[in-house]
């Protein structure tokens, strides 16, 4: 059997238009252009909020007042971009947002999650009473069996308290966060959005600005953070005013606040977990117990886990990771960590407060 060469050139054109098509992915998503804020728009996505046709409504009377938290924020494409805003003199319950990408014919209106409004002083990680962010309560039950006791006559008005206490609580300062969610297919460059948040009454605020940086540095240490699988804590230090206290995860640490009452705790487990899709998943597990061993009467005892999810954005250039954890019982935290060390099985996380003598340290593995 013999066989012929192509040597024709329009056989040898067919063969390579061929060749060409047979590897192109026709499904790969085209580049969007950073400067162009209406395919942009088309392309971001933002969780429980809707892309409206025109321009947001404008500020109204008696809204809150809001500041940015940062006016200049870094992503990378494929990943979030976190927007906090923070707000004070709400006379309502802050529930909505609007949100626009600066020269857009469109804009985003949302709603914020249940008990979404996070505080900048502490960070949400439940680690012990005697650390800024808070123990299982030690007094436990107790306190309430007593105050039922003495307040058997007064239920009917309690619960009458109780339903107006639950219809007029709100925070009337406080932080919230818009996630933005970039694909990968969004060019490198600069965008800003500018937005507003919106009480429950319909009360508009004041428009803040802030701009993302789109940019790949940090894009390894990015893929190391937020591969889906979990980061172990193994300590934690508190540093305060030159005060030492360290927290091994799986040893029982025993005080005694006179000769008979005691206090045992002990943090059975600590796991962040990171996902790629910028979502981030934290839980923690504890064990409490007060006693008193002269009496034989056990006044506490408990094993308690907390579970919070949120999401999570990562700047390479400053090394600063960002967290955002929503927690039902206690609203949510807005926490910004230095990293310090970022290896693939090595994480160390550091958060400093207000005054330079305050910090603490997280030491993760996996």
């Amino acid at each position: 059997m013999h066989f012929k060469i192509l040597s024709s050139p329009w056989c040898l054109s067919l063969l390579v238009l061929a060749l060409l098509t047979a590897c192109q992915d026709d499904n790969a998503p085209s580049l969007v252009d950073v400067n162009n804020p209406v395919a942009l728009s088309q392309a971001i996505r933002i969780p429980n909020a809707s892309l409206v046709p025109g321009n947001p409504p404008s500020p109204t009377a008696n809204a809150p007042l809001i500041n940015a938290f940062s006016s200049q924020i870094q992503a990378r494409p494929g990943t979030n971009a976190l927007v906090g805003i923070v707000y004070q003199n709400a006379q309502s319950p802050v529930n909505g947002f609007y949100i626009q990408v600066n020269g857009a014919d469109s804009y985003f209106q949302g709603v914020f999650p249940k008990n979404k409004s996070g505080s900048l002083a502490r960070n949400p990680f439940k680690i012990k009473e005697n650390h800024p962010i808070g123990k299982p309560d030690k007094d436990g039950d107790d306190d309430d069996d007593d105050d039922d006791d003495d307040d058997d006559d007064d239920d009917d008005d309690d619960d009458d308290d109780d339903d107006n206490d639950e219809d007029d609580s709100y925070d009337d300062d406080g932080l919230v966060v818009i996630p933005i969610e970039i694909p990968g297919n969004i060019g490198l460059g600069t965008f800003c959005v500018s937005y507003c948040v919106v009480d429950e009454n319909g009360n508009v605020s004041n428009v803040v600005e802030t701009c993302i940086e789109l940019t790949e540095t940090g894009t390894d240490d990015t893929e190391l953070l937020g591969d889906d699988t979990p980061w172990n804590l193994s300590r934690f230090v508190y540093y305060d005013d030159g005060d030492t206290e360290e927290i091994v995860v799986g040893e029982t640490q025993v005080e005694f606040d006179d000769e008979c009452e005691k206090e045992t705790y002990r943090l059975d487990a600590f796991q962040l977990t990171l996902r790629e899709d910028g979502t981030a998943l934290y839980s923690i597990t504890q064990y409490y117990k007060e006693e008193d061993i002269c009496e034989n009467i056990v006044w506490h005892e408990d094993t308690e886990t907390y579970t919070l999810e949120g999401y999570w954005a990562y700047s390479g250039e400053s090394n600063l990771l960002t967290l955002f954890l929503l927690d039902e019982g206690a609203g949510a935290g807005f926490v910004v960590f230095e990293v310090e060390e970022l290896t693939a099985n090595v994480l160390t996380l550091r958060i400093e407060y207000d005054d330079d003598d305050e910090y603490e340290t997280y030491f993760f593995t996996r």
